[in-house]
C-alpha cells in the first residue's frame, strides 16, 4: 500500500469515518513491524493535538482500533466540551497503541503505582460547634439533630424552627483534605461543591430576615445559590481573604488556595457583586475576576466558564495551562508531591480534557504525548519528578 493511501486511511480513522474494510486494511498495515511508529510520527508531525481522551486497552491493535472507533462515535454525540484539532479532528486513541515512546517509569510496576497513588474520592472532616471532628466519606453515614451525611454529601435540616436562638449563632466547618471532594447543602437550599484542600465555615442555620453569609477559609468551591426570592429578599454572601461576594441567586466558583497570591472568581449564571473594601466589580456570566492579594482593585475578563468549573463534573479541563499550573492541580487531587526539576519546562503549555477518575500514570502519559517531558515515580510511590526528555 502506498504512503498516500495510508495517510488517507489515518486521516479517516482520526475523523471516525473509516469503513469496516478500511479499518481492516489499516489494522493489517499497523501490525507490520515498524508501522505503529510511523503512525505515531505521522500524527505528531501533521496535527497539533489539543485534546486527547485516553482509554487504555491492553488488547491487540486490531481490537483497540475497533473499540476506539466505537467509542469515538458515542463520545461525539455526547461531548459537552468544545475543542478543535488542526482540521477539527477528534482523537480517541489508546495509550498502549499510540504511545510507543519510552518513559523513565516504563519499567516500573504500573499497577503498584496506581494502587498507591489513587484519584481523589468523597471525604471530608466536619467540625461541629462544640469542636468535635467527624470524619465523612463515601461509605460511612452520619446523622445528628442538624444534618445527615451519606454518599459524599452533607445535608442540613431546612426547618429553621428546629433551632434555638443560641444554635442560630453557631458555626460548623467542613474541611476537604488533599485527595478529596465533598458536597454540602445548607439550610437555605444552597449547594456547595468543595474541591481538594478546601475549608468552608457556615452557620448551623441562617436567621430569617438577615443576609446569609458563609466563609471560604481557603481552597476552591462552586456555589449554586438558593434565590433571594425564596428567602424574603435575603442576599447570599461569600467571604474570603480580602474579598466579599454578594449574590441574589446564581452559580459561581471561587478559587482561593493557601500559598497562592490570587483569588479567582468565575460566574456561570446570574450576577454577582465583588467588594474588597476599597474597590467593587460586577461580574456577568462568563466573566472571571482576579484579585491579587495586597493589590487594590479587580481585574475582570472573559473566560470559558465551563472550563473553569469542569472539576465539579469530574473533569480536568486545561486550556493553554502551564505545566506548573497543572502540577498544582494534580498534586491536590492525587495527594502526591510532584516536582518539576527543569526550569525551562515549567511554562510549557498543555490543552486537554481528562477524567479525574484516571490514574496518575494515565494522566502523565497523556500529557507526554504533546510535550517533551519524562516523569519518574520514586521507589515508595510518594513523589513524582518531571523533567525534560533527553
Amino acid at each position: 500500500m502506498e504512503n498516500k493511501d495510508i495517510e488517507e486511511l489515518i486521516i479517516k480513522y482520526l475523523n471516525g469515518e473509516v469503513s469496516p474494510s478500511e479499518l481492516d486494511a489499516l489494522s493489517t498495515w499497523v501490525a507490520v513491524e515498524g508501522n505503529a511508529k510511523v503512525f505515531e510520527n505521522f500524527v505528531k508531525l501533521h496535527y497539533k493535538i489539543l485534546l486527547i481522551v485516553s482509554k487504555p486497552d491492553t488488547g491487540q491493535i486490531l481490537h483497540n482500533l475497533k473499540v476506539e472507533i466505537k467509542k469515538s462515535k458515542r463520545l461525539k454525540a455526547s461531548m459537552v466540551y468544545k475543542y478543535a484539532l488542526a482540521a477539527s479532528l477528534i482523537l480517541f486513541l489508546t495509550l498502549g497503541f499510540l504511545i510507543s515512546y519510552t518513559s523513565d517509569s516504563s519499567n516500573q510496576n504500573r499497577n503498584q503505582i496506581n494502587s498507591v497513588i489513587r484519584p481523589g474520592k468523597d471525604k471530608a472532616i466536619l467540625t461541629l460547634e462544640d469542636g468535635r471532628e467527624i470524619e465523612l466519606d463515601e461509605k460511612e453515614s452520619f446523622k445528628n439533630k442538624n444534618a445527615v451525611s451519606s454518599k459524599g454529601q452533607l445535608v442540613y435540616t431546612t426547618n429553621v424552627n428546629n433551632y434555638s436562638e443560641a444554635e442560630l449563632l453557631k458555626y460548623n466547618y467542613i474541611t476537604v483534605p488533599r485527595g478529596g471532594k465533598f458536597v454540602l447543602k445548607l439550610t437555605d437550599g444552597t449547594k456547595v461543591w468543595l474541591n481538594s484542600e478546601s475549608q468552608l465555615k457556615y452557620p448551623v442555620s441562617f436567621k430569617e430576615g438577615e443576609n446569609r453569609q458563609v466563609e471560604l477559609v481557603y481552597g476552591e468551591a462552586y456555589f449554586d445559590v438558593s434565590p433571594s426570592t425564596q428567602h424574603n429578599g435575603s442576599k447570599f454572601r461569600v467571604k474570603n481573604e480580602q474579598q466579599l461576594v454578594e449574590v441574589l441567586g446564581t452559580e459561581f466558583n471561587i478559587k482561593a488556595y493557601k500559598n497562592e497570591t490570587e483569588i479567582l472568581t468565575t460566574l456561570v449564571e446570574g450576577s454577582i457583586a465583588m467588594n474588597n473594601g476599597s474597590h467593587t466589580a460586577i461580574l456577568l456570566p462568563g466573566e472571571q475576576s482576579k484579585l491579587i492579594l495586597g493589590v487594590n482593585g479587580f481585574e475582570v475578563y472573559r473566560v470559558d466558564a465551563a472550563d473553569e468549573v469542569s472539576w465539579v463534573e469530574g473533569k480536568f479541563s486545561f486550556t493553554n495551562r502551564t505545566l506548573s499550573e497543572i502540577v498544582k492541580v494534580l498534586s491536590r487531587w492525587y495527594n502526591i508531591e510532584i516536582l518539576i526539576t527543569d526550569e525551562d519546562i515549567k511554562n510549557i503549555k498543555f490543552t486537554g480534557v481528562l477524567s479525574r477518575n484516571e490514574s496518575i500514570i494515565e494522566i502523565l502519559e497523556t500529557i507526554q504525548i504533546t510535550n517533551n517531558i519524562n516523569y519518574k515515580v520514586n521507589e515508595n510511590n510518594t513523589k513524582i519528578t518531571i523533567k525534560k526528555k533527553g
